[in-house]
């Protein structure tokens, strides 16, 4: 089931680039901004490296009619790193056991988007995030090279839908994105409850680069 939803939506990224009208104006964005992915209260939480993380990436945007779009975009953003104490009735060996995540995400949207009052785009889709370059480091004590146990690999999907805010200002455009992910799994897979963090706030600038001509039929 999940490698099918994230072969739909993966499908619908590849399309959204080609699928498009003659008269179709492709605009091409590189972005850069912020991303804020808040852990939130959660018990055994005891420090986040990074909670406002830098995010860079590139956008691409095809146009339907005069005010729909379809938007597509691929960014990149390092979490930093995650640490977590384990309660105390699950200690054996150690008096504290350390499990930090080490994490960075590859961001993948697929936007619909409508374009309201002169400058102002309103879009909602589809989220992927791919987390790449995750490790999870159990350590003994005290998080240092001496007290380090062991550590494992990661590769999760993440899916969810996004909302997005534009407005243009010429010649860049201010965006605002949030993204809920419904599909998470478990963020920390220790012996704790899994820490799930669904909610991701981006706000970016881009610098809009014009393909095409939108009267291409007429000529």
């Amino acid at each position: 089931m999940h490698l099918r939803i994230s072969s739909i939506i993966i499908l619908l990224f590849v399309l959204g680039f080609y699928v498009q009208k003659v008269e179709s104006q492709v605009v091409i964005s590189p972005e850069v901004g912020v991303s804020y992915m808040p852990v939130g209260n959660h018990p055994i939480v005891i420090d986040t490296e990074k909670n406002v993380n830098f995010i860079f990436g590139l956008s691409g945007r095809v146009q339907f009619t005069t005010r729909s779009f379809m938007s597509t975009s691929i960014s990149y953003a390092n979490r930093g790193n995650l640490t977590t104490l384990r309660p105390i009735f699950l200690q054996v060996e150690c008096a504290r056991i350390f499990d930090v995540l080490k994490h960075s995400d590859l961001n993948i949207d697929l936007t619909y988007q409508r374009k309201f009052f002169d400058k102002l785009i309103i879009g909602i889709g589809g989220s992927l995030i791919y987390k790449l370059n995750t490790t999870h480091c159990v350590y003994c004590n005290y998080v240092s090279a001496d007290n380090y146990i062991g550590s494992t690999s990661l590769t999760e999907w993440w899916k969810g839908v996004n909302l997005n805010l534009i407005y243009q200002l010429n010649p860049v455009e201010i965006k605002f994105r949030y993204s809920y992910f419904i599909d998470t799994g478990d963020y920390l897979d220790n012996p704790t409850d899994g820490i799930r963090m669904p909610n991701r706030f981006d706000l970016m600038v881009s610098y809009p680069l014009e393909f095409g001509r939108k009267n291409s039929r007429r000529q």
